[in-house]
């Protein structure tokens, strides 16, 4: 790890563009569809023993289920108790402050944010968890100069890190 930074010791994921294709789900609840790859970069991360994978989203109530049931059709390995909805601690990825990482961290009992790294697909979400929460953050995106897509680009950088093997 970094000089002077702890180990990555906890992965928290986004679920719309990150884990699921950006879509809208009241209009047709099957549109929840994996990205392609990302079934592997969470398998690697949930095999890792010494990280905990965590899912926060911004999302309504009458999705919880819906969402759950994708999640665990699509990630079974993904321990749906550290799933974390908005709408249960109200507060939003996007309120000022970073209220909604403060909240995840003290849920989880996180007590040095700085060994925590969000995943999300929109980056005033990764730079309110850096600058609010003092968390890691890493946009969901892909490299056109390396010719990645988003999903090889993140499983480089977490294995570049030493979170999942190469």
């Amino acid at each position: 790890h970094e000089l002077g930074r702890p180990a990555i010791n906890a992965v928290v994921l986004d679920i719309g563009g990150v884990l699921f294709q950006d879509a809208d789900p009241v209009a047709n609840s099957e549109i929840y569809q994996p990205i392609p790859g990302m079934d592997s970069v969470v398998r690697s991360l949930v095999n890792n023993p010494d990280i905990k994978v965590y899912v926060l989203s911004d999302i309504i109530q009458p999705l919880k289920g819906i969402v759950l049931d994708r999640l665990h059709a699509f990630y079974p390995r993904l321990d749906l108790s550290k799933v974390i909805f908005s709408c249960d601690i109200t507060a939003l990825k996007k309120d000022p402050e970073g209220l909604a990482f403060k909240k995840l961290l003290a849920i989880a009992g996180i007590t040095d944010p700085r060994s925590v790294l969000l995943i999300d697909d929109l980056e005033g979400n990764t730079t309110n968890a850096r600058a609010f929460a003092n968390m890691r953050g890493l946009t969901f995106r892909g490299n056109k100069y390396e010719n990645l897509s988003a999903t090889q680009r993140v499983a480089k950088e977490l294995a570049i890190a030493g979170i999942v093997d190469r």
